[in-house]
């Protein structure tokens, strides 16, 4: 899901028309679908849709992204549950945040370690947990260029 300004109406030539919606807001919305097959997730939501819910939802940061035919990255969160996360949600919450802040400071072993043990805590698999916790074995075996931002590059659409 994305928040943002988007063309809506019937659009085409007076032979033929079709109601649709167009802009940069709606090309964003679409990749991020597509995100969802990779990071495990079911519902992933932009920074600025997330700045719109988060007094009523809680979401839990995933990633910095940038998508195909964008320069700009974009912070990108699952959608967790309807108001604050209570017990064991808002300690595994955490237990990621603690990891994505490590891999983000490039603290990949000690990151590999809080991910994993969020990810025995969890009870079952947690795909996104997964995808870092092999993220961080790609670094440690293969560390990134010092100028790396910790942005993950989509590479489709």
């Amino acid at each position: 899901m994305n928040t943002g300004e988007m063309s809506v109406g019937n659009m085409g030539s007076n032979i033929v028309q079709n109601y649709t919606v167009m802009g940069d807001s709606v090309n964003l919305a679409s990749r991020l679908e597509g995100i969802n097959k990779e990071y495990g997730t079911r519902i992933v939501i932009s920074e600025f849709t997330y700045n719109d819910v988060k007094e009523a939802f809680t979401a839990r940061e995933i990633d910095r992204v940038r998508v195909k035919g964008k320069l700009e990255p974009v912070r990108i969160f699952e959608l967790v549950c309807e108001g604050a996360a209570k017990d064991k949600t808002a300690e595994l919450m955490a237990s990621f945040q603690m990891g994505y802040d490590l891999y983000h400071q490039k603290r990949f072993a000690e990151a590999k370690e809080v991910f994993e043990k969020a990810q025995s805590n969890w009870g079952a698999e947690e795909p996104v947990s997964q995808l870092y916790i092999e993220r961080c074995q790609e670094y440690l075996d293969s560390p990134p260029p010092p100028d790396w931002d910790g942005v993950y590059v989509m590479k489709t659409k």
